[in-house]
């Protein structure tokens, strides 16, 4: 696209818009990249916000991850709690 073309470094970005999107997005487990697409997928609203990965580890059947305890492990993980949070 033009956006790509005048700044490659705009192509990552776009891309994650794109996935954020999606009906269904597939990621790495522990990526950050990934994370961010599904806190945008939160913020935007789409309807199926579990998570799900492309490659078997411990989250790899897709989970909303309310039942995971927040740990050092886990600092790549976006709990529905970072879109959903109201301050009082």
């Amino acid at each position: 696209g033009v956006a790509a073309a005048s700044d490659p470094k705009l192509v990552p970005l776009i891309e994650q818009v794109v996935c954020a999107c999606g009906r269904v997005f597939a990621g790495t487990e522990m990526s950050t990249f990934s994370g961010y697409i599904m806190r945008l997928r939160g913020h935007i609203g789409v309807q199926n916000t579990n998570r799900y990965y492309h490659s078997k580890g411990p989250y790899a059947e897709g989970s909303t991850g309310e039942q995971l305890e927040l740990s050092g492990r886990h600092y790549t993980t976006e709990f529905p709690i970072m879109w959903t949070f109201k301050h009082p």
